[in-house]
């Protein structure tokens, strides 16, 4: 600790805890000792374990036994008035707060201008994201510090798996990042039904994410719709019919809108398309014509 503070410009005068483990909350106490007028910002969870450690100490000798003193000297209690307890949605010193469980149930995040302060984001984010997610079916960030396509790939792989690369292709889009495409690439005058993406493929998304960094002068919005709703409007008979049948999605490729199949699976050899096919269980028919229509058969309802 003494080399933290002897790096210190000024005296700080808060402290910004995402979560009360030793690691990052041991030496909350005696920097309150040191400066006096420091504030403890912490989850209300977490607060009373800060005032009086006895249990944490209690939890952390357990795991860690004999080596407690080697590895965390004295942990002094933080005094109650210089603790401030945080639920989330509170804005402190430039920063705004969210609670957002995932390390530690506790654990909070704090979000200023271009940077998330969190000792764990792809965790602690993608568990508060997930949650919201489902409940919600979208959710809309707005002021989130994303510029341009690079900030929203690094973030799409910071709440997700991985991004996927656009396969058979069914619309024209350009590509601006490792996975990152634009939307369709049609003139203004064409419409888009609604759709859910990708889904005529063996392997297609679970999260969509959007970004717009050139907004439209006039119209350019992006309807989207939960497709859980839509599905219990369709009569239950019906649904049944389609779990127990399964679809067939059949596809052709040619000419005019969409895509002809040289841009769909990005290559101008047949034995490629063929041997994804087989890999993907698509059927192909090839045309004199160069068209090509294509016929995959459902494993399952989607």
């Amino acid at each position: 600790m003494d080399t933290l503070v002897a790096g210190l410009e000024e005296e700080p005068r808060a402290l910004l805890l995402t979560h009360i483990h030793l690691d990052h909350a041991g030496a909350s106490g005696s920097l309150v000792r040191r400066f006096p007028g420091l504030r403890v910002y912490v989850h209300e969870s977490g607060a009373q374990h800060l005032v009086d450690p006895a249990k944490l100490l209690e939890s952390a000798t357990r795991l860690y036994g004999d080596d407690m003193d080697r590895l965390w000297e004295d942990v002094l209690p933080v005094p109650a008035e210089s603790v401030v307890a945080l639920v989330g949605g509170e804005s402190i010193e430039g920063f705004r707060v969210a609670h957002a469980p995932g390390h530690a149930r506790h654990h909070v995040v704090y979000l200023h201008e271009a940077t998330w302060l969190s000792h764990d984001l792809p965790r602690a984010s993608r568990d508060f994201v997930e949650r919201q997610l489902v409940k919600y079916g979208a959710i809309l960030f707005r002021g989130f510090p994303v510029k341009d396509s690079d900030d929203f790939e690094q973030f799409g792989m910071a709440v997700s798996d991985n991004l996927l690369e656009y396969k058979e292709r069914s619309s024209p889009r350009s590509q601006v990042g490792e996975n990152v495409y634009t939307s369709t690439d049609y003139p203004p005058s064409q419409k888009i039904f609604p759709h859910n993406e990708h889904s005529y493929a063996v392997t297609f998304p679970l999260k969509l994410f959007f970004f717009c960094e050139t907004p439209a002068t006039r119209g350019g919005e992006t309807p989207i719709g939960d497709t859980r709703k839509i599905a219990q409007r369709i009569r239950p008979e019906i649904r049944e019919r389609f779990r127990q049948r399964k679809w067939m999605y059949m596809r052709n490729f040619g000419y005019g809108m969409g895509v002809p199949w040289r841009k769909a699976f990005a290559t101008s050899d047949k034995s490629v398309v063929e041997a994804y096919a087989e890999l993907n269980k698509i059927d192909l028919e090839w045309k004199d014509n160069d068209c090509l229509p294509r016929r995959f058969n459902s494993g399952r309802s989607r």
